[in-house]
Order: structure tokens, then C-alpha cells, then sequence
């Protein structure tokens, strides 16, 4: 039967790189948002007994823009610096949770009450086995896929917008409305 074999469980590769361009773009509007304002961040480092300085929250946050730009500009190697913050932040949110860190924030998006949830986690572990993937499977600029694109790419880039928008309203919407149910 048509899609019935071990192909079929494996996503297309351009779905792969669409979840690597949404989580390049994520990756460089969270590492802003820490540059203009790193005290949620602090706030999350602190209470993981982490270096919570205000030049480690920057270190961090030029590290994502870095990694964030290098993978959407070049894809393929670059990837595995988005794909290890990614994980980095999943080991660190998969500890809050099973630790039971109070963390009023993860830090992501400079905002004081969007307090680290499953979601987050799950987010950060597809997040980083994308960049893994485009890393190991090359191709992934963002200028390659939107030359194959139809009409320059303007539907992907749309697609992106949309996609990174909604990524942030789950992320700290979400979050808030699950942490006030508790």
C-alpha cells in the first residue's frame, strides 16, 4: 500500500525545515527580548541556582540571535547551534518541571509571568531534533527554500509570521492561563 512503508513515518523533509525556519526565527525574537530586558531570565537562572548575571543573560541571548541568524542564512552545519540551545532549554525546562523549580518565567520573551510548561518542553525537544535534522541532512537556508517557493516565497514567509506568532501566544498565553488553573 502507498505510504505504508518505513518512508512514511519519517516527516517530509520540507516539513522538517519549515519547523527549523519557525524555530530559527523563535530563537533570534527570544534572544532579543532577553537583550532588551534580562531580568526574567535572571529570575529563571537564579532560582535553578544558575550563573544569573546580567552578562550571562546576554552571553545567552547573543548566542540564540547568533545561532538563530546563522541557521536561517545557512542551514546545514549551522543548524546544530540552533539545535543545541534548543535542547540546552529542554534540559533545563524538562528540570524545572521535575524538580518543581518555582519559575515565575522561563525568560523566553522578557515577559514576568510565562512560567515554563510541558508545552515549553515539547516545543524545545522539536525544536532541537529539527536543527539535528537539518544539520545532518543539509540544505535548511531560508534563501534555498524561498528560491523553490512560488511567487519568491512570500506564502512561506507569511507562513513564518503566522507560525512565529502563534508559537508565542501558546508560549506565554498558554502558559499563563494553565499556571492560573493551578
Amino acid at each position: 500500500m502507498p505510504g505504508m512503508g518505513p518512508e512514511s513515518v519519517y516527516p517530509a523533509p520540507m516539513v522538517v525545515e519549515a519547523l527549523f525556519h519557525l524555530a530559527a526565527a523563535l530563537l533570534i525574537l527570544s534572544g532579543g527580548a532577553k537583550l532588551g530586558d534580562p531580568a526574567p531570565t535572571q529570575g529563571a537562572l537564579r532560582s535553578a541556582r544558575l550563573p544569573a548575571g546580567r552578562q550571562a543573560v546576554w552571553l545567552l541571548a547573543l548566542a540564540e540571535v547568533g545561532a538563530g541568524l546563522a541557521g536561517l542564512l545557512y542551514g546545514g552545519a549551522a543548524a546544530l547551534g540552533v539545535a543545541a540551545i534548543y535542547l540546552g532549554f529542554a534540559v533545563f525546562v524538562g528540570l524545572a518541571l521535575l524538580r518543581r523549580i518555582p519559575l515565575q518565567s522561563c525568560g523566553c520573551f522578557g515577559q514576568e509571568d510565562t512560567p515554563p510548561t510541558r508545552l515549553h518542553l515539547v516545543v524545545n525537544l522539536a525544536a532541537g531534533l529539527a536543527g539535528l535534522s537539518v544539520a545532518t541532512g543539509g540544505g535548511g537556508s531560508l534563501s534555498e527554500t524561498l528560491r523553490s517557493q512560488m511567487w519568491g516565497g512570500v506564502l512561506y514567509i507569511g507562513f513564518l509570521a503566522v507560525g512565529v506568532a502563534s508559537l508565542i501566544l501558546m508560549l506565554t498565553s498558554l502558559a499563563r492561563l494553565q499556571a492560573g488553573r493551578r
